[in-house]
């Protein structure tokens, strides 16, 4: 039930491992970050590919199970596992991680939801670890999430609806990595999903710098 693990992201990557972005991850928890930002991964490549809904099901209703009994240092035969029980078991539950599998399992039917039930879980336990709770995680969650789902399946939509929620955010109430990631969603979306590097990164700089 494993998989390959994801290429390592570019600049452009819309993605808290983006190499502009990672580094305002304080460096006591950017490792286990990393690896829940790639189970994340792993998790939608999962539910995104493949032409049976039911077979996307099956897989990520098995890592749903595995991660629900996941303990702290346990060794697992998929590397991914092992890394989320050595670096990020220790930080949170592993309910959590069950619970982001879980959001994912519910996208596959649901393919308006755009994976934003998964998106809220994700900033919700990047947040944990970046030891914020603030309610517009949930939010910015849901607003990066529509951004991220458009890009990854070229899908188009409703920009002007997802510019709406993303002028109902105040960036300054979250974490500067997830202000500067939910500023570039920002710009990608006010763009109608066109691709910028140049004011992404830009985008990047303002948010994650004066969360703005």
């Amino acid at each position: 039930m494993g998989g390959s693990e994801p290429h390592p992201p570019d600049g452009t990557a819309l993605s808290l491992l983006n190499p502009l972005i990672l580094p305002l991850v304080p460096l006591k928890v950017r490792v286990p970050m990393k690896v829940l930002w790639r189970a994340n991964e792993r998790l939608a490549q999962m539910a995104r590919e493949g032409r049976e809904p039911g077979l996307r099901q099956i897989k990520l209703r098995w890592w749903a199970d595995q991660l629900a009994d996941l303990a702290v240092g346990e060794e697992r035969p998929d590397p991914l596992l092992t890394s989320l029980a050595h670096h990020l078991l220790p930080h949170m539950e592993s309910r959590l991680l069950a619970d982001l599998a879980e959001a994912w399992l519910v996208s596959i039917d649901a393919e308006s939801d755009e994976g934003r039930d998964a998106g809220a879980q994700l900033f919700t336990m990047s947040g944990q670890l970046l030891g914020c709770s603030a309610a517009s995680l949930d939010g910015a969650g849901r607003a990066w999430a529509g951004v991220e789902q458009r890009l990854a399946t070229g899908q188009g939509g409703d920009w002007a609806a997802l510019q709406v929620q993303f002028r109902a955010l105040s960036l300054r109430r979250l974490p500067r990595a997830l202000a500067a990631l939910t500023g570039q969603a920002r710009r990608i979306a006010y763009a109608h999903g066109q691709r910028a590097p140049w004011r992404e990164q830009w985008a990047i700089f303002t948010a994650g710098l004066f969360g703005r």
